[in-house]
């Protein structure tokens, strides 16, 4: 159990889960879908930051596809609501058309009909907002955020994804700039045609790519659950627990999100969950924990 995920500066690491050294650390958070790593470790996101690390949150796809139509339609029938109350039309011209042409196609294809690359480009856009605004109730500033979207993801559909050498360039072009002391990661325990497990496999791929970096082999890579099966006592190598005000900004991150699954929505439920099963232990106890998994080097 550590409240220092980056590792303590100035403290013996002898039996903590990361090293103290260097301080501060740069911190890669990789998320499949954008939602994943708020869902997964939202409040270790802000005890990183809040803590002085340098930290990058990666969305790695669009996650276009989880967005409904009413988040879509939502959007165009606003933009096209201003380009009318304009006093000068002609400049909302262009703004106006594409808001017509968003609602004619979603009118067009119904519930059912699959999404044209304009409509997931639109449902992307919106996502990224909601993104955005839940890294900043997370500390984050939007030059921390990153927006990878990934090209297996952009020309498949969910069960239907095939990851090619160029999705593994960008996440190996992502690693090379960022050169992270630590990067958090999920999909190790995914199934392995999902979004999670195929960014998984890629992200293995990349930093194969780049083991000969200098950072590459002082790198710690740590793995968080998201909607997969949470980690049993046993499993887990690092729990950092939150207090109730920091699991109220793991909450209030959430809402920033419009289109989450039920399971996602309790993630709060499953961190109070963790702590409860410490205290069952006969260890500490606190209001709730995220849990880690080591994946490789301390």
């Amino acid at each position: 159990i550590t409240g220092w995920p980056g590792g303590k500066p100035d403290a013996d690491d002898t039996y903590r889960p990361e090293r103290a050294k260097p301080f501060p650390k740069r911190c890669l958070v990789l998320s499949p879908e954008p939602q994943d790593a708020v869902v997964g470790m939202g409040g270790t996101l802000d005890r990183l930051t809040e803590q002085g690390h340098d930290v990058v949150l990666a969305a790695l796809t669009s996650g276009s596809l989880r967005v409904p139509d009413s988040e879509a339609d939502k959007f165009a029938s606003t933009l096209a609501e201003l380009g009318g109350l304009s006093s000068n039309t002609e400049d909302w011209k262009e703004q106006t058309d594409y808001a017509r042409e968003m609602l004619r196609i979603l009118e067009e294809k119904g519930e059912f009909g699959e999404d044209p690359p304009v409509l997931r480009q639109l449902k992307g856009l919106v996502l990224r907002g909601e993104f955005r605004d839940a890294a900043h109730a997370l500390r984050l500033t939007s030059e921390k955020v990153r927006f990878l979207d990934l090209p297996f993801y952009e020309r498949g559909r969910y069960r239907r994804f095939h990851a090619a050498e160029e999705d593994i360039a960008a996440v190996v072009d992502l690693l090379n700039k960022v050169r992270p002391h630590q990067i958090y990661c999920t999909g190790d325990a995914a199934d392995p045609s999902s979004v999670a497990g195929i960014s998984y496999g890629i992200l293995l791929a990349a930093l194969k790519q780049c083991s000969a970096e200098d950072w590459a082999s002082t790198c710690s890579l740590w793995s968080y659950r998201g909607r997969e099966k949470a980690l049993e006592a046993h499993e887990i190598d690092m729990a950092v627990p939150m207090s109730p005000q920091q699991l109220e900004t793991k909450a209030r991150a959430l809402t920033r999100f419009g289109s989450l699954s039920s399971l996602e929505q309790h993630a709060p439920e499953r961190n109070r969950a963790h702590a409860a099963e410490y205290d069952a232990l006969g260890l500490a106890e606190y209001e709730a924990i995220e849990a880690f998994q080591r994946l490789s080097r301390r």
